[in-house]
């Protein structure tokens, strides 16, 4: 129900508040708080505001945990999805290429977390 997705929004949004103030503004708890905030904005269908939470948890794990680490990898494949949404397609293909060579990397090819962005940044639909 939106009445429950709004609630939802609001408690992550006062999670983010409340990390940031106890671990600081670029923790990687308060990227992991952003991108839950982008699942909810997702399903709200408010995708330029999705985009833009899950850019900026990206940029906080890139920083605490490196390029090719499975939870930049999450959130890369996440913003590809909701960069394809938004029908920014050449946008998209970059990140959910990325996505699909770091879960290549850690998991191996066959590993279904490697597979599912295959078809994504391949471009064809």
């Amino acid at each position: 129900a939106q009445g429950d997705t709004a609630e939802a929004l609001k408690a992550h949004q006062s999670a983010v508040r409340l990390r940031r103030v106890i671990f600081g503004e670029d923790h990687c708890e308060v990227a992991a708080s952003l991108s839950n905030i982008a699942d909810v904005l997702r399903d709200m269908q408010q995708l330029s505001a999705a985009r833009k939470s899950l850019e900026e948890a990206l940029a906080m794990q890139e920083y605490h945990w490196g390029l090719e680490h499975e939870y930049v990898a999450k959130t890369a494949k996440k913003l590809g999805r909701v960069l394809e949404a938004l029908e920014l397609h050449q946008e998209a293909r970059p990140h959910l290429k990325r996505a699909r060579d770091i879960f290549d990397k850690v998991f191996g090819k066959d590993d279904a977390r490697a597979t599912g962005c295959m078809h994504d940044a391949s471009g064809s639909e």
